[in-house]
Formats: C-alpha cells, structure tokens, sequence
C-alpha cells in the first residue's frame, strides 16, 4: 500500500474524531511534498488573538497504520480549550518509507510550522511534541535530537529550527527499550515528570 491516502485507508478501523467539536481548524496543510501523507491540521482555540503555544501530536498504530484524525487522539486535541492550538501530523507509514522517515517528517512537519509562524500564528519559541506508542517514539526522538546533524534530512522542506520547548510521550511501543530510553531522557534534563506510564520533558 506504498503511497495510499493513510486516512482513507485506516478510516475503518480507526474512525475520525468528532472534528465539528472544534471552532476553527487548518486541514491538510502540506509541510512537504516527497508524500501525500506529509500533511497536518491546525486546531485554534476558540478564544484568543495568538499567538498561541502549539502542542504537535503524532497518532501510534506501530508505523503500520492509523491517522492525524484517528479517534484515538480526541483526547490528546483538548488542551485547545485551555488556550493552545494543537497540530495533528499525518506521516509516512513504513509501508511507504522505513525508520528514520517518520523522524525526518516529524522534523519536516516542525519546521513547517516554525517557517510559517507568522502566518498560521503560533508561538514559534513555545512549541511541544505529543505523542502515543509509535507517535511517543517519535516525540521522545524529536526530543533529543533538535537540529543535530545526522537526525535530518534538510532537503525535506523548508529551512528552520526543528527545536521543540518540551515532549511528552505515552504508552511507548517495545516497552523495555522505551523504558531504558525514557530513563535516558528523564536523567539527562533537569525539568521532567512521569505520571502514569507518561514521561515529560521541559526545556
């Protein structure tokens, strides 16, 4: 299924969340064009001139499957109603790109939003990665990495910081490599919390 639609294909088994809950939403913002699937959706705050603190999520389904509208994310949207715009990234599975091409367009999808900031309005020095299983892999790498060379591919987009302010990731796939890695992160920066299998890290 190497370069399908990832929502159509996956809108069976992982229906959309209720999207009319929301007042203002960006859809199908394309942050590069190596993949149909390299797209998010902004989420606004109902209430607020911005610019606002964006919280950028990425869907689990083990690289193999799921959605930026997936139902399994609703939960993780609501911090718009606390002020925050929220991004859902769509990104290649690895029917269409293997690991590290989830990273890189991780990365693609955050300097997209930076390049733009003055246009889609977020607040480009408060900026937060969310993520669940596959999704928290990819937060927790987002994580450490910033714009260290050798993490990227700077011909996927445009030119701008890939820096995040903080990451949180929960319910990491392979849990004892997840584990050690978490360790890892929580040990190496000052401003961190774990609750309920989640860990958190501040910038």
């Amino acid at each position: 299924m190497a370069g399908s639609n990832n929502g159509e294909q996956f809108l069976a088994s992982e229906p959309e969340m209720d999207m009319t809950q929301f007042r203002h939403v960006e859809y199908d913002l394309k942050y590069a064009d190596q993949s149909e699937n390299q797209i998010l959706d902004i989420i606004y705050p109902d209430e607020g001139e911005g610019s606002f603190p964006l919280i950028i999520v990425f869907h689990g389904g083990a690289f193999a499957m799921g959605h930026k509208r997936t139902h399994y994310i609703s939960s993780m949207c609501q911090p718009v109603t606390q002020g925050y715009a929220v991004a859902t990234v769509e990104y290649r599975l690895v029917q269409e790109a293997l690991w590290p091409a989830q990273l890189i367009d991780g990365k693609a999808a955050i300097r997209y939003l930076r390049a733009n900031a003055e246009k889609l309005n977020p607040d480009p020095e408060r900026f937060a990665v969310w993520g669940n299983s596959a999704g928290g892999t990819v937060t927790q790498f987002l994580a450490v990495t910033g714009d260290k060379e050798g993490f990227d591919d700077l011909t996927v987009d445009l030119q701008a910081s890939s820096k995040v302010q903080c990451a949180v990731k929960t319910i990491p796939p392979a849990q004892t490599a997840a584990s050690a890695l978490s360790a890892a992160i929580c040990s190496y920066f000052p401003s961190v919390f774990t609750v309920s299998g989640a860990c958190a890290v501040v910038f």
